[in-house]
């Protein structure tokens, strides 16, 4: 039981990692890198 909920954890982990990557890639094609004073926090 408590390897499955390891598992879960460690699996939304990565979904959840995923998504701000994606996010990232996203806003980036979105915005053009006019500004460079714009960072983009690394969650």
């Amino acid at each position: 039981m408590r390897e499955c909920t390891q598992f879960r954890m460690e699996t939304e982990a990565l979904v959840r990692r995923a998504e701000v990557r994606e996010a990232q890639c996203l806003s980036s094609l979105r915005i053009p890198f006019k500004q460079p004073s714009l960072h983009v926090p690394d969650f």
